[in-house]
């Protein structure tokens, strides 16, 4: 009967290995399996991570471009604001001068000379495009049509239907001139009734 009972445990321990060995490299297998799974979500992970990162880069260059380009256009807008406040000085100087020699009733032509002598480079650069027998400016309209047509201020004002000398020479056009000279005849007369 000794036999019988020697027989029958080394098949129990052979099946018992043979389940641990199995549960052994199944268990081997699984952490095989889960390491590449993570080296894989690992290497996932670092490719979005690379990608976000030149994303940012990206993002970065063009917010330094942008940042410089707004710098830019700062420092341009200032430098416009200064030379806009220059001219408008000018301007203001020249309104200045220029109304104070209309303001004299009896002003010479000499001052009528020096109120027309006093022009922005703009003006200087419409002249060079003007023909030589047009008057360039209101004053220098008022003078022409004084001296050629013998009329005063007013009469020029209303014969280009302006209300007063002001008018004549803040919205002065070429074509006043040409106004005048079709109306000479009408505006002669009127002239020489008046003195």
């Amino acid at each position: 009967m000794s036999t019988v009972n020697n027989g029958a445990a080394p098949d129990n321990r052979k099946t018992i290995y043979g389940i641990l060995i199995a549960a052994l490299v199944l268990t081997w297998g699984y952490i095989f399996y889960d390491k590449s799974q993570t080296k894989e979500t690992i290497q996932g992970l670092e490719t979005k991570i690379s990608n976000v990162d030149s994303a940012r880069m990206a993002i970065q260059q063009e917010f330094m471009n942008v940042s410089a380009k707004a710098d830019s256009l700062t420092k341009d807008n200032l430098e416009l604001q200064g030379d806009l406040a220059e001219r408008n000085a000018d301007i203001q100087k020249l309104k200045g001068n220029i109304s104070s020699i209309l303001k004299k009733r009896n002003a010479t032509e000499k001052e009528l000379a020096e109120a027309t002598e006093e022009e922005l480079p703009e003006v200087k650069e419409v002249k060079k495009s003007v023909p030589a027998n047009y008057p360039v400016n209101g004053v220098s309209l008022i003078a022409k049509a004084s001296s050629e047509l013998g009329m005063d201020g007013n009469q020029v004002a209303s014969a280009l239907g302006l209300s007063n000398v002001a008018e004549v020479i803040n919205s002065y056009k070429l074509e006043y001139w040409d106004t005048l000279k079709g109306g000479n005849n009408a505006s002669n007369t009127k002239a020489k009734g008046k003195k």
